[in-house]
């Protein structure tokens, strides 16, 4: 506002000045600055163009914006004096100092500063301060602007060539993410499962924050890659063996127990048995001798420790030294404890394993189909050639061999071999008198899986019961009559076929455990079946889940 003292006119006025000059300001700098904003606006467009950064855009938009909004609110914040508004009224009007000098001496008590005062209240009567302060374009600096503004905008707005490889990163950041949450909940999953897995799940979550750091599908895999390692070094090369070691004294105990009537964990018994050898006989203990031989042998691959201190009861036992027997039976005991724990430890460490290996392969799937932008197609022809001593019902060899042979042609997606099916015929071997010729089999493609992974829908052959003795047949066929060209004595089956793994697994597994409760199994053999049973229900739960 200018100084109240003024005539009200010149007020006025200067007030029309100043606005004018804020106008005036802010117009000439706007213009001195738009070419090299534009330009910087268009530079970053079309940087864009280049590199997947889809910043670069919204970083033109904010240049500009803020350079706007800087000029302004510099112009509507600048302090114009009442001096110097009137000085710019003076030099745009040509008025000399009219307007000055009656600010300067505006309020003054004398003849001389009313005169000054009366002299610019009459030139403020006609002024303008549009006329005072004129605004010049500057057309060559707009011009410039203009155009690249112009092409910066058009640039943004026509498709980008990089717009996809935005959307893949994006995905591919998704992915990595997606991996990151599953990790971390397989971590918090493993962690419930108690003391034994903690450094396990400690591992697990390492991963999952390492990967919540990337937003690359590739270093992800090498992340799981590493974690896989450092998890299956945890775990332990021996942990199979270690597992049907402990794994075998728990199931024999249980079955058997040392001690009946009382405890039924292995480590348990070995203590209650310690206790009570004062309490038995001659003959108890020598059964108890060749029983804890047994076990011992059993242990000796998986837990030497625990065979140890077991074989040492034994020969104590058989000594007669039953303070020495109670004192190895303790230290089996804890031995089998120790074990056991490292076990619940590996297993844990096996399954965090497991959990980075998926992680690994997903990215890498998601890697693969990226790019391949999302589609992989592939086509496979495979061709087997059969040949066998003639297959019917049975399976016969006389005194000719029949010889057949099936070519088959097959196809699926990815990767796979045919592998021929069918009836493949023999017709009879050197020396019969009608030698036949094969049939055609029928070849199929299959697709194959990752490696050390069952395929979905994975069987298994049902093998066939039959009858030693029985006479089996085998038929030559190329058109004319089939004709019997081997006779034999050899086992013949019924119905035997390919049944689904998981259908035949319980089967397998009962009979495994009726065959190791036979007093005739060799405990070493026990605990090499227990082994490999634990493996299959691994390998199944893990294609299960």
């Amino acid at each position: 506002m200018s100084d109240t003292t003024l005539p009200r006119r010149v007020a006025s006025l200067l007030d029309d000045v100043r606005g004018r000059l804020r106008v005036a300001w802010a117009a000439e700098t706007a213009q001195w600055l738009a070419p090299a904003v534009a330009a910087t606006a268009f530079v970053l467009v079309l940087s864009a163009r280049f590199v997947p950064f889809a910043w670069l855009e919204w970083a033109a938009l904010t240049v500009a914006v803020v350079a706007a909004v800087v000029v302004v609110v510099s112009a509507a914040v600048v302090r114009i004096p009442d001096l110097v508004a009137a000085r710019a009224a003076d030099r745009g009007l040509r008025s000399g100092d009219v307007f000055a000098a009656a600010v300067q001496f505006a309020g003054a008590p004398t003849g001389f500063a009313r005169r000054i005062s009366e002299r610019a209240d009459h030139l403020a009567a006609g002024a303008r301060a549009s006329d005072a302060i004129p605004w010049r374009p500057r057309g060559r600096r707009l011009a410039l602007a203009a155009v690249l503004a112009s092409a910066a905008v058009v640039l943004a707005l026509i498709a980008n060539p990089q717009d996809e490889r935005r959307r893949a990163r994006d995905a591919e950041a998704a992915a990595v993410e997606q991996l990151a949450d599953q990790v971390a909940a397989d971590a918090d999953a493993l962690a419930a499962r108690g003391e034994a897995a903690e450094a396990a799940a400690e591992r697990l979550r390492q991963l999952a924050d390492e990967l919540a750091r990337t937003d690359s599908l590739e270093r992800a895999e090498e992340l799981a890659t590493a974690a896989q390692r450092d998890l299956e070094r945890l775990a332990g090369e021996d942990l199979l063996s270690k597992k049907a070691a402990t794994q075998g004294l728990d199931r024999s105990l249980e079955t058997q127990p040392l001690v009946p009537g009382g405890p039924t964990a292995a480590s348990d018994q070995l203590d209650a048995l310690a206790d009570q050898l004062d309490e038995m006989s001659a003959d108890e203990l020598a059964d108890l001798a060749e029983r804890l031989d047994d076990l011992a042998a059993a242990q000796q691959a998986g837990d030497p420790a625990t065979a140890a201190a077991l074989q040492e009861a034994a020969d104590a036992v058989r000594r007669g030294d039953l303070p020495a027997a109670a004192a190895a039976l303790g230290e089996a005991a804890g031995a089998h404890t120790v074990s056991s724990d490292a076990v619940s430890a590996g297993e844990a460490a096996d399954r965090a394993a497991g959990s980075a290996e998926e992680a690994a392969r997903r990215a890498g799937q998601a890697r693969d189909d990226a790019a391949n932008d999302g589609q992989g197609s592939g086509d496979s022809e495979g061709s087997g050639q059969g040949s066998g001593q003639g297959q019917g019902q049975g399976q016969g060899q006389g005194q000719g061999q029949g010889q057949g042979q099936g070519q088959g042609q097959g196809s699926g997606q990815g990767g796979g071999g045919g592998s021929p099916s069918g009836d493949v015929s023999g017709g009879g071997g050197a020396g019969t008198p009608n030698p036949g010729s094969g049939g055609q089999g029928q070849g199929a493609g299959h697709t194959d899986g990752p490696a050390g992974q069952q395929p979905e829908g994975a069987t298994v052959y049902d093998t066939p019961t039959g009858t030693p003795g029985e006479t089996g047949t085998v038929g030559g066929s190329t058109g004319g009559d089939s004709e019997t060209v081997g006779l034999g004595d050899g086992a013949t089956g019924s119905g035997g076929r390919r049944v689904p793994l998981a259908d035949a697994l319980p089967g397998y597994t009962a009979e495994a455990t009726a065959a190791l409760d036979a007093t005739a199994v060799p405990p070493s053999v026990r605990a090499m079946v227990l082994a490999y049973f634990d493996a299959l229900a691994s390998a199944d739960a893990t294609e299960d889940r």
